[in-house]
């Protein structure tokens, strides 16, 4: 029987273990011998009804032209010059070339296989990648746009409303008080205080890696007035605008007037009637009476006080004196 000393004993462990390693490699090193290592050739092209394919050949030994099965590509890439600006495209399992982003423009691909044996190929040679809305589109995953980011004002209330949020599949990350404001996981409603009523909306969306800015943003102003309030604002702004009225030079009168009024309205809007005119938004209003004024020393008797309509937008009348 032999004997080992305990250093022998862990270097026959260590050679068994390489032994072993080595084994693993070999039997995990693909076996090319078949005739599957040869040049390859790839193509992108259109078909006559616009969609886009990758087809792959190699040449095997006896120099015949193979064509590779779809499902041995792993990858397409896209690039303009330089391969380290690639970008993937997906391809279904017959080949097709998948759109998620629009393109128009001319490129030069990479090949992946999922074969080891066969190497990467590039196509040198540059395609035109059209986009059409009505092609290459089913299997994309849903993409979060600046337009489809709805806000829909109520007293107090903002609501924000994603079109086709069915298709969203990631958690939304919703700000209403801007980019760097304060984010709410998949909050749709929001309650807002009188502190945010007459400011422009500022609504933002995080939908995976994309921040994304609501388009309404620009034609939305918060709006929040205590209902139990209305009856003071109310009789504030008889005040104001009857002081404004009988003086169109009365700077403080014009003042208070303006503020309050757009402050307290929705989408500061105010209907104001003058005669056979109506004007929407105040400044218009004070524009047409100061000039009326300045040219004939006019003045403005209030006949309708304010009053708010449906649309919680106040209304009132005034008649040249």
């Amino acid at each position: 029987m032999t004997k080992f000393n305990k250093s022998e004993k862990w270097y026959s462990i260590i050679l068994g273990l390489i032994s072993l390693g080595v084994l693993y490699v070999l039997s995990d090193n693909p076996d090319c011998s078949n005739g599957l290592i040869g040049e390859i050739i790839s193509e992108v092209y259109a078909e006559e009804d616009g969609v886009v394919r990758l087809k792959a050949y190699y040449i095997d030994t006896a120099n015949n032209q193979v064509e590779i099965e779809a499902k041995e590509f792993r990858a397409l890439y896209y690039f303009k010059n330089n391969p380290r600006d690639k970008k993937k495209l997906d391809l279904s399992k017959n080949g097709e070339v998948l759109f998620c982003e629009e393109q128009q423009d001319y490129y030069k691909f990479i090949v992946e296989f999922a074969q080891p044996c066969f190497p990467n190929d590039t196509i040198n040679n540059d395609f035109k990648l059209v986009l059409k809305n009505d092609i290459n589109r089913s299997d994309c995953p849903f993409q979060l746009t600046d337009d489809d980011i709805h806000i829909i004002n109520s007293n107090c209330n903002v609501t924000i409303k994603i079109k086709d949020s069915e298709k969203v599949d990631t958690d939304l990350w919703i700000s209403i008080n801007g980019k760097h404001g304060d984010y709410a996981k998949n909050r749709m409603v929001w309650n807002i205080g009188p502190d945010m009523s007459n400011q422009p909306a500022d609504v933002w969306v995080v939908s995976g890696s994309d921040t994304l800015k609501s388009a309404q943003n620009e034609s939305n102003i918060y709006n929040c007035v205590d209902p139990q309030e209305y009856d003071k604002y109310a009789h504030l702004l008889k005040d104001y605008a009857e002081s404004y009225g009988n003086d169109p030079s009365n700077l403080n009168a014009l003042a208070k007037f303006q503020q309050l009024s757009m402050r307290t309205s929705k989408n500061s809007v105010v209907h104001i009637h003058v005669g056979d005119q109506i004007f929407i938004h105040v400044q218009d209003f004070v524009n047409h009476t100061y000039q009326e004024y300045l040219n004939s020393d006019a003045t403005y008797e209030l006949v309708h006080p304010p009053t708010l309509n449906k649309n919680s937008q106040w209304e009132m009348t005034f008649q040249k004196r």
